[in-house]
């Protein structure tokens, strides 16, 4: 059983490297797919991409989509937790969170820009960050050149088993990653905890947002209006869990039928 689930069109089919072209890696891979019991691909948009960019199209029917689901049992309990943003939250500032690799590809530089621009408009936030990566070093840079160390706070990696607390008590969580990702576990993760979110309108991310768990945007303009608007963080956690559960297909016992 073969997983797909980002890049293999890019890095096992179309690589530049010569290396890759003189060993002869498409046309092993190709027959490695060929061979397999079955393909799985983690999203359709996954799947459709995958089959453009390669155009492998004699294991298009191979290829079934089973999303990656969320574990809901892990979100039990949460309301019991302390908040973890009770000091920021003081003045009422909203909190915005985001989590994911630090790189520039996942939108920090825009989501920067917009969230100055938001301040300067009267808007209350702190943005709280988690995560670790190569883009942490010069984002840190633009906060300390631009004095906002009391509005962007950043938490480092986080134990993913306690991150779903921190998705409970935020606000809204944002995420315009530039990347085309498979599927975008972090918007669903969110929107089980109760909060809506923000994403492009790229990808597989349009499989796990839909506009009862949050917005998918095509702007910067877009997004500076969500924030701006107050009336976007007036909803209920109970019906954007509800809505959440409908995005989350738990349908990996259909793994468990291919390995049998």
């Amino acid at each position: 059983i073969v997983f797909l689930h980002g890049s293999e069109d890019h890095y096992m089919v179309n690589n530049p490297s010569r290396l890759y072209k003189y060993l002869g890696i498409k046309n092993k891979y190709h027959n490695l797919l060929l061979e397999a019991r079955r393909c799985i691909s983690v999203s359709f948009f996954l799947k459709q991409k995958f089959i453009s960019k390669t155009r492998f199209l004699d294991i298009n029917d191979k290829i079934t989509v089973i999303r990656n689901s969320v574990n809901e049992q892990k979100l039990i309990g949460l309301t019991s937790k302390t908040d973890p943003f009770k000091q920021v939250r003081k003045d009422g500032n909203k909190i915005l969170f985001s989590a994911s690799r630090i790189v520039k590809m996942k939108g920090y530089n825009k989501m920067f820009k917009i969230f100055k621009e938001v301040l300067k408009n009267g808007g209350k936030f702190k943005w709280i960050i988690a995560g670790e990566g190569e883009f942490k070093e010069e984002l840190i840079g633009l906060v300390n050149k631009n004095n906002l160390e009391k509005d962007i706070l950043f938490l480092g990696g986080i134990e993913r088993d306690k991150i779903f607390q921190y998705y409970y008590y935020s606000d809204l969580f944002w995420l315009l990653s530039e990347f085309e990702e498979g599927l975008g576990l972090v918007y669903l993760e969110s929107a089980l905890c109760g909060t809506k979110v923000i994403g492009n309108n790229l990808g597989g991310v349009k499989e796990v947002v839909s506009n009862k768990t949050g917005w998918l945007t095509n702007s910067e303009e877009e997004v500076k209006i969500i924030l701006l608007n107050q009336q976007n963080f007036i909803y209920s956690k109970e019906l954007v869990v509800e809505s959440a559960k409908e995005l989350n297909v738990d349908n990996k016992h259909l793994i468990i039928e291919y390995l049998i």
